[in-house]
């Protein structure tokens, strides 16, 4: 294919990048303990100080306000394209601000495989998100599976109380996720299943009220049998209150 000298000090090295997330144990049959990690970094818009560490950039006053007014803006304010540069560029100074981090997802570009595994890098560092602000990257602008699955992980610590509140809007969210099994769908499943008297009932009744609608009757179906499936004694509860609810009709 060429020569067997790096290539990496050229403007444009060709690179071939391997991803193993879920084949780990392929390695340790192997015999490869460690995967190596490479001293280069494809992409990087930092430069290196002494010591080999990376020099992050630090906002200027100017910039440092600009920025808090755009995290501190409203959810569905959307960046422009110079304020997602700015975002991204400084993204090391925001990530003790939980409220920045969807704006930060909102600057990252999609189609860049570099942004994409500096964004997903990001969500281990960042300030842990309160269950309002990860709501936000639940949003259909937000179609990564990744960041779906930390906001996700980011509601684990709920209780059914609290579950109750943010019930209406995650059966909308649930709307938003790219494929039927979800982060979020397993994560409302095990929850309603836990409790099915209480976040059971709630489930059941908030995915009927939409079960009408073409475009998602499909998932809600899915969700609903899955769940009577495992409701246990409970589904026969269920079976007479929308027994009851149809003579009502």
């Amino acid at each position: 294919i060429g020569t067997c000298v790096e290539d990496l000090e050229s403007p444009n090295p060709m690179l071939l990048t391997l991803e193993f997330d879920l084949h780990r144990d392929v390695f340790e049959r192997l015999g490869v303990r460690e995967l190596p990690i490479c001293k280069y970094t494809w992409g990087a818009d930092t430069d290196t100080g002494q010591g080999g560490r990376r020099q992050q950039p630090t906002p200027a006053r100017e910039e440092e306000e600009h920025l808090r007014q755009l995290t501190e803006s409203d959810p569905l304010t959307q960046p422009s394209d110079d304020e997602k540069r700015m975002l991204y560029k400084y993204r090391h100074s925001l990530k003790h601000k939980p409220e920045a981090l969807p704006k930060l997802m909102l600057a990252i570009d999609w189609m860049d495989p570099d942004q994409i595994r500096e964004g997903r890098r990001m969500l281990k560092q960042w300030a842990p998100l309160s269950p309002t602000q990860a709501l936000d990257l639940l949003d259909a602008r937000y179609a990564d599976l990744e960041v779906r699955k930390y906001a996700v992980k980011c509601l684990e610590g709920l209780s059914d109380t609290e579950l109750e509140l943010y019930m209406p809007q995650l059966i909308q969210t649930l709307k938003y996720d790219p494929y039927h099994d979800s982060a979020l769908s397993g994560f409302i499943m095990k929850r309603a299943l836990r409790n099915p008297s209480y976040i059971g009932h709630l489930f059941f009744w908030s995915l009927k009220a939409e079960v009408h609608i073409v475009e998602i009757r499909e998932r809600y179906s899915l969700l609903i049998d899955e769940f009577l499936r495992g409701c246990g004694l409970y589904r026969k509860q269920l079976t007479q209150q929308h027994w009851v609810v149809t003579k009502l009709e």
